[in-house]
C-alpha cells in the first residue's frame, strides 16, 4: 500500500501530469489547502471537483476582490471563460495582477497549460517560468499531455509530480526521466497514486 503523503511543492516551480481521472487534479488542490499561501487555481476545465474551501472567482470579480482574497491567503477557484482567446486574455490580466503585487507568495495553478503554448499568453508563462519566483509566483503547470507542453516551460520546472500517464519514453527520457522506474512506481502505487522526481532522484509511489 503507497505511503499517505500530500504533495509538497515547496518554493519551486512544478509539473503534475497525469491522464484524466488519474487524480491529478483532486492531489494538487488538496494538497494545496494545507499550504498557507494563497492558491489561484487557473480552471480551464471547469472542473468540479474543486474543493469548497476555494472561493470560486471569474472576470466579474474586480481585481480589488482578487487582491482582497489574496492578501487573505485564500484559495481561489478561477472559472475563465469557455472561448479560448478570452480564456487567454483572462490569464494574462491574472498574471499582470500578480506581477503587479509582487511580494505576495502565491501558487499560481494553470490546468492543461499545453493549451496555452501557442498563444500569446505563451510569453507572460515563461515571464513567470523565469523571473516570476523574485516576484513570489510559483507556476504549477498541470498537463494530461506532457508531450505537448512547450520545452521551455518543461526545463524551468524543477519539481515533478506524476500520476498515472502513457509513459512517452523518447519524449521524457530526453529529460532524464527513469521511465522504466516509472513504470514499476505505477505498478504498486495502483490507481491514483502518484511519484515524484526532482531531476536527480525518483520518490513513491505515494497517494494523497
Amino acid at each position: 500500500m503507497p505511503k499517505r503523503k500530500a504533495i509538497d511543492f515547496g518554493n519551486c516551480h512544478a509539473c503534475v501530469v497525469g491522464v484524466t481521472g488519474s487524480g491529478k487534479t483532486w492531489g494538487t488542490v488538496r494538497s494545496l489547502v494545507k499550504v498557507k499561501e494563497p492558491v489561484i487555481f487557473f480552471n480551464t476545465k471547469h472542473d468540479e471537483s474543486i474543493p469548497a474551501s476555494y472561493v470560486k472567482m471569474s472576470a466579474e470579480n474586480s481585481y480589488i476582490q482578487l487582491k482582497r482574497a489574496v492578501i487573505r491567503g485564500r484559495k481561489i477557484n478561477y472559472i475563465p471563460s469557455r472561448d479560448e482567446t478570452q480564456r487567454s486574455r483572462e490569464l494574462k490580466n491574472l498574471i499582470h495582477f500578480l506581477f503587479d503585487n509582487g511580494g505576495i507568495v502565491v501558487y499560481l495553478v494553470v490546468d492543461e497549460i499545453h493549451l496555452y503554448s501557442k498563444r500569446d499568453i505563451y510569453y507572460k508563462l515563461m515571464e513567470v517560468a523565469t523571473t516570476g519566483r523574485s516576484y513570489g509566483i510559483h507556476l504549477i503547470a498541470m498537463s494530461q499531455r506532457p508531450a505537448n507542453i512547450d520545452n521551455n516551460l518543461m526545463t524551468q520546472c524543477e519539481k515533478f509530480v506524476i500520476f498515472k500517464c502513457s509513459l512517452e519514453n523518447q519524449y521524457l527520457k530526453r529529460y532524464g526521466f527513469p521511465v522504466e522506474d516509472m513504470e514499476q512506481g505505477f505498478k504498486k502505487g495502483g490507481k491514483y497514486s502518484y511519484l515524484e522526481f526532482d531531476l536527480t532522484e525518483l520518490y513513491g509511489p505515494f497517494i494523497v
